[in-house]
């Protein structure tokens, strides 16, 4: 028996059980009790299941407890016969009253699960939206960010696809699948800019969904552009979720393809430059080169890195062909290529780019003795720790 359904018959076993108590509480532990009494006996059961195990037990234990009502405590005892009327309005009364009040705190119940899964929601978006924003390396997001969306929502599987000439490229994939989801419900998404829901695509194909998965699929838009299709299969999951998520996964596909520093724009996917706007032609090393240290911003790369990352690997040594490409670049897009703002050098070790462009201020070589003489003039000013 599934899970599912032995926690239903567990919850509606306890609301009989629960009547039955107070059937058996009145009948022999206590005696001559009056009606007015055992009513408001079975009332308290009817709202402590309806607060703990939903409405349907509630409704169930509210027709137990008036059958119970009628035959053990209202005269003719035994039978489920009435003869005064004033037991018939206080029966009608008794059910009405548990119905209602069943039905309020489920509603009740059912608005706090609500307002707990929100903030479970929310808080793992903004898991998501910090996971992507702390990961330095644009193309790192873009390649992890499948596996980010499963490890923070507990999904089975995600892909993202982004169109490649008359192709999907998959750029990211995390979980397993049974088989690949089907370009055509992709072009479907993409075009048409909606999600569709599992049941949606189901409907359209007029297929069975047993012996068959059932995917989610999800427009990447950023503004009101799609730039790909995110892939789902994943539990019941309401849409403004699957819309947050894939404006999200948007959110680092244009990051990848769009890096901004200062006045310098580096266009990944169209491998385009500009420099206040102005286009900067580039041969196809120097944007390599570029491109490279832009996507590790902050970071320091070394030589033997760079030149394997542009190069290949039989040119890690060639480091005087390094500075001069790194020049000719420099003299492209430094304002002053004297005093590099951008592509900083790291003396002995490599080049680290600096997307806010004012770091380099500090490391020119006036400025650097400046400093160190200002802070010796500190100590000499401070008392000495031996006295």
């Amino acid at each position: 028996m599934p899970v599912s359904l032995r926690k239903n018959w567990f919850r509606y076993t306890v609301a009989l059980c629960g009547v039955a108590f107070v059937t058996a509480l009145f009948q022999v532990g206590i005696a001559e009790v009056n009606s007015t009494t055992v009513a408001l006996s079975f009332l308290l059961v009817v709202l402590a299941v309806a607060s703990t195990s939903g409405l349907g037990p509630a409704i169930v234990c509210s027709i137990a407890g008036m059958l119970c009502f009628n035959f053990f405590f209202l005269p003719p005892v035994g039978t489920l016969t009435i003869q005064d009327p004033q037991n018939w309005v206080a029966l009608v009364a008794f059910l009405v009253t548990a119905a209602t009040a069943s039905q309020l705190s489920a509603a009740a119940r059912h608005r706090a699960r609500d307002a707990e899964e929100r903030r479970e929601e929310v808080w793992k978006l903004y898991q998501l939206s910090h996971a992507i924003i702390a990961t330095p390396d644009s193309e790192t997001a873009v390649s992890s960010i499948a596996r980010q969306v499963i490890e923070v929502f507990g999904f089975d599987y995600c892909a993202v696809f982004v169109p490649e000439g008359s192709r999907w490229d998959r750029v990211a994939i995390a979980g397993n699948l049974s088989a690949d989801p089907a370009p055509t419900e992709i072009e479907h998404s993409f075009l048409t800019g909606e999600i569709q829901l599992p049941h949606a695509n189901v409907a359209r194909s007029g297929e069975e969904t047993a012996g068959r998965v059932v995917l989610t699929y999800a427009p990447l838009k950023f503004g009101i552009r799609s730039i790909g299709v995110m892939v789902l299969l994943s539990p019941i999951i309401e849409r403004g979720t699957i819309e947050a998520i894939a404006g999200l996964v948007a959110l680092a596909l244009e990051r990848a393809r769009f890096l901004k520093a200062g006045d310098l724009t580096i266009e990944i996917a169209e491998r385009r430059v500009t420099l206040s706007g102005n286009e900067v032609r580039l041969t196809p090393k120097e944007f390599d080169m570029l491109r490279y240290l832009a996507i590790n911003s902050g970071k320091v790369v070394t030589h033997r890195t760079l030149l394997q990352a542009v190069w290949g690997s039989q040119s890690t040594e060639q480091t005087e062909y390094l500075r001069v490409f790194i020049n000719q670049l420099r003299r492209k897009i430094e304002p002053d290529p004297q005093q590099p703002r951008y592509i900083i050098t790291e003396p002995w070790v490599g080049y680290r780019f600096d997307p806010n462009g004012w770091n380099a201020l500090l490391r020119s070589p006036p400025q650097m003795v400046r400093h160190t003489c200002n802070y010796y003039a500190f100590l000499e000013q401070q008392p000495s720790l031996d006295k």
